[in-house]
């Protein structure tokens, strides 16, 4: 008995379709916390009218469908790009320094923030004009480093450089950026295959050959009690194979 059951888990992995309708390399999705596949049928009825009450008598299949949900808590930048319909453009980050970088005093004003062009900054050493000669601002005076790791400087109100122009001094690490952009792609299209991975019952592999992928709901961008998830839901689309049309599933080992 216990083998015709099912409890586990399982993993989801990815093949983007490329703009040539080409299926691009497989990836694992990451972290789904749930998975639910659903099938339906809609039919064309036809009743008969002669008795007192209608009835039907005959069914015939109009179309089926099928479509997945599935929500994953490990937030990527290609997890991100699926859900903003969008594309990852992936930079590399060498460690360097910068010298003299220039912000107007319409930008430096008490109770504004500065940002530099880099993140992940450090020996941050801000100048201004005091008079003719360079001066150097005094940090906790003049202004904060507010976030290192974002490249923020916090200008203090009433401090020697609210209002002025600066340069700015600093060394910043080495580092990968990924930047979405985002709602550039009609649709996002994918193949999905699903290997489960059960405690109790049968191996069983999914492949879903086309589906029409979306984010499902709201993204929290913060959240102090739970973890941070995102949703999706996808529609699977008829291949025009008319063996497979939709998908496939394997009993392995059964």
């Amino acid at each position: 008995m216990a083998e015709t059951l099912s409890l586990g888990g399982g993993r989801l992995f990815i093949r983007r379709y490329q703009d040539d309708n080409s299926l691009g390399v497989k990836r694992y999705f990451g972290k789904t916390d749930n998975i639910i596949l659903s099938t339906k049928t809609d039919y064309v009825e036809h009743e008969n009218t002669e008795s007192k009450f209608a009835t039907t008598d005959f069914k015939a299949i109009k179309k089926k469908s099928a479509s997945i949900k599935f929500t994953t808590s490990e937030i990527t930048a290609d997890m991100m790009a699926l859900a903003l319909s969008g594309n990852t453009v992936v930079t590399d980050v060498a460690a360097g320094t910068v010298s003299a970088e220039t912000h107007t005093a319409s930008e430096v004003v008490g109770g504004a923030y500065v940002t530099l062009a880099y993140n992940l900054v450090s020996d941050v050493v801000v100048h201004y004009d005091d008079g003719g000669s360079d001066t150097v601002a005094v940090e906790g005076t003049d202004y904060n480093v507010d976030t290192a790791e974002d490249g923020l400087l916090y200008i203090i109100t009433g401090g020697a450089i609210d209002g002025k122009d600066i340069t700015v001094d600093y060394s910043y690490q080495a580092t990968t950026i990924s930047q979405i952009e985002a709602l550039v792609k009609n649709s996002v299209l994918a193949e999905l295959q699903f290997y489960n991975n059960p405690q109790v019952g049968n191996k069983i592999f999914y492949r879903f050959y086309k589906v029409q992928l979306q984010q499902d709901g709201d993204i929290k961008m913060k959240d102090t009690d739970n973890f941070v998830v995102i949703s999706f839901s996808g529609e699977v689309l008829n291949t025009g194979n008319s063996e497979n049309p939709f998908f496939e599933t394997k009993f392995i080992g059964a």
